[in-house]
C-alpha cells in the first residue's frame, strides 16, 4: 500500500483526479443525476468535470471496492455521524484500514479502497475472493448490502460533492484477508464428503499427493450437478490439508482445472482401485493358508511393526508439540515487541504535543496501520 502526501486543498483534489484518471476506463457513463447516468459516453476527464454521478469500475474489471453507508442502526447514517470525521473514526475502529475516499450522500457516505492491481472479471477465483472480502466488510461495518455488493455501477463523483481524501492507495485483497465470508453451505458439505471418504490419509504423501488429490477430487464431482471451478478448488484445497505435507495453491489450481474439463465435458468414469481403499493403519491382508507355527510368527511380526510405528508416530507428535510451543513464543515475542514499539511512538507523540493518529503512530513504530488499531486497546486511547 502507497501513502501519497500532499499539502493543502487543492493537491488533494489534483491526485485524487489522477488517481480516477488513471484507474477508471478511458470513457465512463455519468450524467447531472443518478436517472440520466446511465445514458451519456464522456471522456473520464471530462465527466469527473462535469458529472454528478459517475460509473466506477467496468463489466470487465474492478480498480475500486466501493461502498454505501445509507443507514445505522434503522437511522439514517448522518443522524449518527454528523460529519466525514466521525464517520471516518467508526471505520478506523471497525476495520483498522483507512478508505482512499469517503464521500458524504444526502442519508449517509459512500467510500472506497483504491486497489494496487485490477481484478479482472474473467479471473474467477480472484473475483469470488473480492466478493468474499465485500461480503464481510459489508457484514462489519453494516453498509448497504444492494448498494454495497455491487462492483460495477454509478456512485457519486466524490469531486463534485463534500469529500475525504486520505491518499490511502494500492491495496491490495490480502490487505482484506481477516474479513473473508466464505459460503458456509459448500464448506459444510464438502468437510462431509471428506470425512466419509474411504481413501486412507497415509497415501497422501510426497510423490503421491497429486494422484490422490486427482482421484479424490473426480470421484466427489462425479454425478454432482451445478460446479463451478471454485467449488472444485475448495474441495480440493480442503483435501490437501489433510497432507502432512501439502500441495501449493498453483498445484491444487491445475488440479482443480483439470477435473473441471472433465466435469464439464461429462467424461468423469474414475472409480478408486481397491488398494486405495483403507484398509487399517498398517495395511495388512488377512492371515490365510499358515500353518499354527507361521500364524504365531506372522503375529509377532506385525505386532513389532505396529510398535515401530507406534513409537514413530508419538515421536511425531513430540516434535509437532516442541514446534508449536517454539511457535507460540515467537509469536508472543513478536507481539511483545511490535506493543513495545507502538507505546514508543505513542510517548513520542505525547512529548511532541503532535496529533495522536494510528497513521502517526504506525509512521513512527514502522509498523501498519491495521496493526496499531489491532493492539490500540493495549496501549491505551489513541
Amino acid at each position: 500500500m502507497t501513502y501519497l502526501a500532499y499539502s493543502n486543498f487543492a493537491d488533494s483534489e489534483l491526485v485524487l483526479e489522477e488517481l480516477l484518471i488513471k484507474n477508471l476506463p478511458s470513457k465512463i457513463k455519468g450524467g447531472t443525476d443518478k436517472h440520466n447516468s446511465n445514458i451519456f459516453l464522456l471522456q473520464t476527464k471530462k465527466a469527473l468535470k462535469s458529472c454528478n454521478f459517475i460509473h466506477f469500475n467496468s463489466e470487465q474489471r474492478i480498480s475500486f471496492m466501493i461502498f454505501d453507508f445509507d443507514t445505522y442502526k434503522d437511522r439514517e447514517a448522518k443522524q449518527t455521524f454528523k460529519n466525514i470525521d466521525s464517520f471516518l473514526n467508526y471505520l478506523n475502529d471497525i476495520v483498522g484500514l483507512e478508505p482512499t475516499f469517503i464521500t458524504e450522500t444526502n442519508k449517509g457516505y459512500q467510500f472506497a479502497y483504491h486497489l494496487k492491481n485490477h481484478i479482472f472479471t474473467n479471473q474467477p477465483k480472484a473475483l469470488n475472493y473480492l466478493n468474499n472480502i465485500k461480503k464481510g466488510l459489508i457484514q462489519r461495518i453494516g453498509c448497504d448490502e444492494h448498494g454495497s455488493i455491487r462492483n460495477y455501477g454509478i456512485w457519486r463523483n466524490p469531486l463534485k460533492h463534500n469529500y475525504y481524501f486520505s491518499s490511502q492507495i494500492n491495496y491490495e485483497l490480502r490487505d482484506f484477508k481477516d474479513f473473508v465470508i466464505y459460503d458456509k453451505s459448500p464448506q459444510k458439505r464438502f468437510k462431509r464428503d471428506i470425512v466419509h471418504r474411504q481413501l486412507d490419509n497415509n497415501l497422501l504423501v510426497e510423490g503421491n499427493r497429486n494422484n490422490v488429490i486427482f482421484l479424490a477430487t473426480m470421484k466427489w464431482a462425479k454425478n454432482k450437478k451445478g460446479l463451478t471451478i471454485e467449488d472444485i478448488f475448495t474441495f480440493a484445497s480442503i483435501f490437501n490439508q489433510k497432507a502432512e505435507k501439502p500441495l501449493s495453491d498453483k498445484e491444487i489450481t491445475g488440479i482443480a482445472r483439470s477435473v473441471y474439463r472433465y466435469y464439464i465435458n461429462n467424461k468423469i468414469t474414475v472409480k478408486i482401485a481397491k488398494k486405495e481403499i483403507d484398509e487399517g493403519a498398517m495395511g495388512f491382508t488377512k492371515i490365510s493358508n499358515l500353518s499354527y507355527e507361521k500364524y504365531l510368527e506372522e503375529v509377532k511380526r506385525r505386532q513389532k511393526l505396529a510398535a515401530q510405528r507406534t513409537n514413530e508416530i508419538v515421536d511425531k507428535s513430540k516434535k509437532r508439540e516442541q514446534m508449536l510451543k517454539a511457535k507460540e513464543f515467537y509469536i508472543k515475542m513478536q507481539k511483545d515487541k511490535t506493543i513495545n514499539k507502538i507505546k514508543i511512538a505513542v510517548k513520542k507523540l505525547k512529548e511532541e504535543n503532535k496529533k495522536i493518529t494510528n497513521s502517526a503512530i504506525a509512521k513512527i513504530a514502522g509498523v501498519n496501520r491495521k496493526t496499531v488499531a489491532k493492539y490500540k486497546n493495549l496501549i491505551g486511547d489513541l
